[in-house]
């Protein structure tokens, strides 16, 4: 059932990602802030291979340092969210050796 879900995630991710341009340019950085932290923690669930009633799954303290200011200084453009998938998902297991981190 997770994985089935996550599957649909990811594939709502890659439809919106489509309407990436039409979003006002003030709050693409919020809407890319969201986007790619959220992916990443299904990416980490992935990963986790859906352990996901043991240790809350989380980003650690970097990760989300390094996506705000991503978010905040960078440019946002349409991105490819499943190309983004494969490498969330070895960084998600090596990143952590394969738990969650926080």
């Amino acid at each position: 059932m997770l994985r089935f879900e996550a599957e649909r995630g990811w594939k709502l991710y890659e439809e919106g990602a489509e309407l990436f341009g039409l979003i006002e340019e003030d709050s693409r950085a919020t809407l890319w802030l969201l986007t790619h932290t959220y992916s990443a923690l299904l990416a980490r669930i992935e990963s986790l291979d859906f352990a996901v009633f043991g240790k809350r799954v989380r980003l650690t303290k970097a990760e989300k340092l390094k996506l705000v200011a991503k978010a905040r200084f960078g440019r946002h453009t349409e991105e490819n969210i499943l190309a983004k998938r494969n490498r969330n998902r070895g960084r998600a297991r090596g990143a952590v050796g394969g738990r969650s981190a926080g």
